[in-house]
């Protein structure tokens, strides 16, 4: 197992919540993939709850140092372009650090027929692998929730050089104006 909790949560007197702690077990089986465990939530003899379900993810993480993939980077699309750029090409965008794993920058997507729109573009740093979370886009000609997503092939990173990284994310992951494509921008520390 990689994980451990205690199958017993006390809510106290008064009160009508409590915390459940699931820990994670470093061993060798456990990898950047998210682990599903599902906790069945059942009424007993002393309370009535009704049937729910919880899921927990549970994954190896990598913290990274705040400062690193952080600042000003020069981002240009270095992929085939879809009819334009997906995201700001031969910007400068602010990458600032969201969390231990997280980054973050503001850019515009499609800005070819959406430039005035800008979003928050997200990767996760995930042991030596850069995964685009899913996440939406600010110009669809569809759906915009999970426009982004993971790529086929994510690019890998040097935690100890963030000089220059690639980032590659599937585009247009609903196939709402087209297939599915892998993108890839190139970042250059200023």
């Amino acid at each position: 197992e990689n994980f451990s909790f205690n199958s017993t949560v006390t809510i106290p007197a008064n009160a009508y919540n409590a915390t459940l702690v699931v820990n994670g077990v470093d061993t060798e089986g456990l990898t950047t993939d998210p682990k599903k465990i599902v906790i069945d939530i059942v009424d007993s003899d002393s309370f009535l709850i009704g049937s729910e379900s919880l899921e927990i993810s549970i994954y190896m993480v990598c913290p990274v140092e705040a400062t690193k993939f952080t600042g000003n980077y020069l981002m240009e699309q270095v992929s085939a372009e879809i009819d334009g750029p997906t995201l700001s090409d031969g910007a400068v965008v602010a990458i600032s650090s969201v969390d231990a794993t997280t980054r973050s920058f503001v850019t515009q997507t499609y800005p070819n027929y959406c430039g005035s729109f800008n979003k928050t573009f997200t990767f996760n740093l995930v042991c030596n692998t850069i995964v685009v979370p899913t996440q939406g886009t600010t110009c669809s000609c569809g759906d915009p929730d999970g426009w982004f997503s993971a790529a086929e092939t994510p690019e890998s990173y040097d935690a100890n050089d963030d000089a220059e990284f690639l980032i590659t994310f599937t585009d247009d992951t609903k196939s709402n104006c087209g297939a599915p494509a892998q993108t890839t921008y190139k970042f250059t520390k200023q």
